[in-house]
């Protein structure tokens, strides 16, 4: 019998060693099958859900769970089977922390487990490790519950369970870099708001996904004067601001809205709405909450904000909604609207207007630009005593195009300069011919903002009096109120060097700017030119009566020569007079003429002409100081 057992035992032996053997390679199989598994995606909530079922097959367990703690977006869990666990959502769990920053893997069991249990969980033991890439644990692998002929765990399983985890923190480790890779491209650092990457597949999105029943949109908003809080409480405030500002927004976002930051203090929303009306006023909404006091440094300020608002069409192109949005919203900011919704007419940069651009280059440099002269009369003696140059294009195709359209044009694309030139050559020899007729009066011609930054200005506008013989005191050149606001040392420069020509400054549109009372009260000018908005309904808006009269009496104040235009009847003329106006032009006194058709009208019209010397006309005398030129009543 001893003989017997001998090869018996060791038959028994070597059948053991090879069980033992086989489930080390089954066990070893499945270990790479686990790593093929969750090592195949890069999303890390594929990755955990793997590594759950996976993990309950390797260790033949009926519930297995993974944890994986994060700071922005709160845990992850991914649970397999009923695991019976009060399972942590944070790192600093007190009941879990032991386990949290073990360094491999541990069994659970006793009263341990017992404070770690939910209620009515009969489970006895469990196998926990923790999931650690280079910056510490980042999560837990949970397994409990054995099944198969060996109910408990053992020390192999414990081995097993931290190559798991492992192999598990590699493709996590993977995974979660490349979603910060992938969030951060599609996102703002500063903010967390998608970027204008994320935002224009956004765009797309709603465009495709538009129905009927909705009306989809694009709002960019943007900050006014964001530069002035850089530089005035420095960076760090500028960001704390724009945080601000994207948390401010984040709240009104309705559900499908969406909301990105596009490029420094640019924001953009996507969303729907059912009406136009709710569109705009939800804009409004966010105009008016951005522009709420804030609290940086210490100290409450007031930013506002401008928005430009632009409909999806399906119709239109890829990228043309976030396009027009930009568009109304920077007429929006340069206009002070607050709001401003996208029409075609404020769209610089249309084909339409390159067909323009051409034209128009081509109407200059051929001579098919004329210019038409509109009489000013002098209300107190009644006598006419200039007139204003005013440019007229009318186009073989086109007909006849209107100012507002082609000088928008020539500003936009540098085409300003010719055109002023142009102005100042035909407006100067005009009124050299009506001079050599008998006629003294003076001239106006407008200047753009544009004119104004150039450094050359006043020489161009020397070389033309010299060329036709005009005395510089016979010209005004009318400058608009919110040009005065824009680069303002560069365009007083300017300003200045037209004063020592010798010509009279005016700024027209009073009303309608922004400028500084004292900085107007420190420029060289004569003359103030009422805007025809306030004029057109002085006799209808008790208002526009009140800021017509006010601004005569302040430009008397200020020594100024006061100009109502746009008058367009004679009881708007008599109302003006009795408030003082110095000088008015308008339909009422006559419309924009053709130098032949003036001095014929000149020689017909029973209102008399100015004929004396200007400088000795008795209305205007000096204003006390010699080195102040400005006329002022006596």
């Amino acid at each position: 019998m001893l003989v017997a057992l001998v090869p018996l035992g060791l038959l028994w032996y070597i059948i053991k060693a090879y069980g033992a053997l086989d489930q080390r390679l089954r066990d070893l199989d499945a270990v790479h099958g686990f790593t093929g598994q969750v090592g195949k995606s890069l999303d890390p909530n594929e990755i955990i859900s793997a590594a759950v079922d996976q993990t309950a097959e390797v260790l033949r367990t009926d519930a297995s769970a993974v944890v994986v703690f994060s700071e922005r977006d709160g845990a992850i869990l991914k649970v397999h089977g009923v695991v019976g666990l009060r399972l942590p959502t944070q790192a600093s769990d007190p009941d879990w922390q032991r386990l949290i920053v073990s360094e491999r893997a541990t069994l659970v069991s006793g009263n341990e487990l017992d404070a770690l249990k939910t209620d009515g969980s009969t489970i006895t033991e469990i196998l926990v490790a923790p999931i650690r890439d280079g910056s510490g644990v980042i999560g837990l692998l949970v397994v409990a519950g054995r099944s198969g002929a060996d109910k408990r765990f053992g020390s192999d399983d414990l081995v097993r369970l931290q190559n798991l985890t492992e192999q598990l923190a590699a493709s996590l480790r993977r995974g979660m870099l490349h979603q910060r890779i992938e969030r951060e491209a599609r996102h703002d650092g500063l903010t967390g708001l998608p970027n204008r990457l994320s935002f224009e597949r956004s765009v797309v999105d709603a465009a495709r996904a538009m129905t009927s029943d909705d009306l989809s949109f694009v709002i960019m908003v943007d900050l006014d004067r964001f530069k002035e809080v850089n530089d005035t409480l420095g960076h760090h405030a500028g960001d704390e601001l724009l945080i601000e500002v994207g948390e401010r927004l984040s709240e009104m976002l309705e559900p499908g809205d969406v909301l990105a930051r596009l490029a420094s203090d640019e924001f953009a929303i996507v969303g729907q709405r059912r009406t136009h009306a709710e569109m705009v006023e939800f804009a409004w909404d966010c105009v008016r909450n951005v522009g709420r006091p804030v609290t940086l440094d210490g100290l409450e300020i007031v930013v506002t904000a401008s928005a430009g608002v632009a409909v999806i069409d399906g119709d239109h192109e890829e990228g043309a909604p976030l396009r027009y949005a930009d568009i109304a919203m920077f007429n929006a900011k340069t206009s002070r609207l607050g709001v401003e919704v996208y029409r075609d007419e404020i769209d610089r940069r249309t084909p339409a207007r390159l067909s323009m651009l051409g034209d128009l280059r081509a109407a200059i440099e051929d001579g098919d630009l004329s210019v038409h002269l509109q009489p000013k009369l002098d209300l107190a003696s009644g006598t006419v005593v200039g007139a204003e140059a005013l440019v007229r294009w009318t186009h073989p195709v086109r007909g006849v195009v209107v100012p507002q359209q082609f000088v928008r044009v020539a500003e936009d694309t540098g085409l300003i300069k010719q055109l002023t030139d142009l102005m100042l050559h035909r407006g100067i020899s005009h009124l050299r011919e009506i001079h050599d007729r008998g006629y003294h009066l003076g001239l106006a011609v407008n200047l753009s903002t544009h004119d104004l930054l150039d450094t050359r200005l006043a020489d161009r506008v020397q070389a033309h009096l010299d060329a036709n013989g005009v005395d510089a005191s016979m010209l005004t050149l009318e400058i608009t109120e919110s040009s005065l606001l824009i680069d303002a040392p560069r365009a007083r420069a300017t300003i200045n060097k037209l004063h020592e020509v010798g010509v009279r400054l005016s700024i027209d549109d009073f009303g309608t700017g922004y400028s500084s009372l004292s900085y107007l009260r420190r420029l060289p000018v004569g003359e103030l030119k009422i805007d025809q908005s306030f004029v057109a309904n002085l006799l209808l808006d008790e208002q526009d009566e009140v800021i017509v009269r006010s601004t005569i009496d302040l430009g008397h104040n200020l020594g100024l020569v006061v100009v109502a235009e746009g008058v367009e009847n004679n009881e708007v003329l008599e109302r003006l007079r009795a408030f003082g106006c110095d000088v008015a032009q308008g339909f009422c006194i006559s419309r924009p003429l053709t130098p032949e058709h003036l001095i014929s009208w000149l020689a017909t019209t029973r209102l008399p002409s100015l004929k004396a010397d200007p400088l000795d006309f008795s209305r205007w005398v000096d204003a006390g100081d010699s080195n102040d030129p400005r006329p002022v009543l006596d």
